[in-house]
């Protein structure tokens, strides 16, 4: 059985870690917070846009505390990205990190659950303890993948469409 309906378009889903919450970024500029049991919606994160914003990218903390919203317009006015960390639970704004890129196609935590990968003009990685910038690298991309230990991170490529390999420490594309 889908659930209830949004008043806005999806743009993005993706479940907690534990499989039991689905968050969901809209063009209704939320993100709403559904128990995937029940269908019941737990919640909704609004976060403060500019006129022409919505929530385009959700992605849980490993440990499903935190949940990141990427909006790619940024408020009033602004034209880059800001990528909000939110308690899951109280749903109150942790932290805004105002991205360097706009659009920001990707975005996918660390393994280890300590910063952000997100994609763009270029791959770039973000500590989200100390809100600083750890390493930007090409290729650009739009769509990311850690593998389970965070030693290697596969980047899609704008454009062409091909997959790399890279070091996310050093930023060395391996494959």
């Amino acid at each position: 059985q889908p659930l209830p309906s949004h008043t806005g378009f999806v743009c993005a889903a993706e479940f907690s870690p534990n499989g039991n919450v689905l968050a969901c970024g809209n063009r209704a500029r939320s993100a709403r917070l559904w128990e995937v049991g029940s269908g019941k919606l737990l919640g909704e994160i609004v976060p403060k846009l500019g006129p022409d914003s919505y929530v385009r990218l959700v992605s849980w903390s490993p440990d499903g505390k935190v949940l990141a919203t990427c909006v790619p317009h940024g408020v009033h006015g602004n034209t880059e990205a800001r990528i909000h960390l939110w308690d899951a639970r109280s749903g109150s704004l942790l932290r805004t990190f105002k991205t360097r890129t706009q659009p920001v196609p990707a975005l996918a935590w660390f393994p280890t659950g300590s910063g952000l990968a997100y994609g763009g003009a270029k791959t770039q990685l973000w500590n989200s303890s100390t809100d600083k910038m750890i390493r930007e690298f090409e290729p650009p991309s739009n769509a990311l993948a850690w593998s389970s230990k965070g030693e290697k991170l596969a980047v899609r490529r704008i454009g062409g469409g091909d997959v790399s390999i890279c070091a996310p420490h050093s930023g060395l594309v391996l494959r």
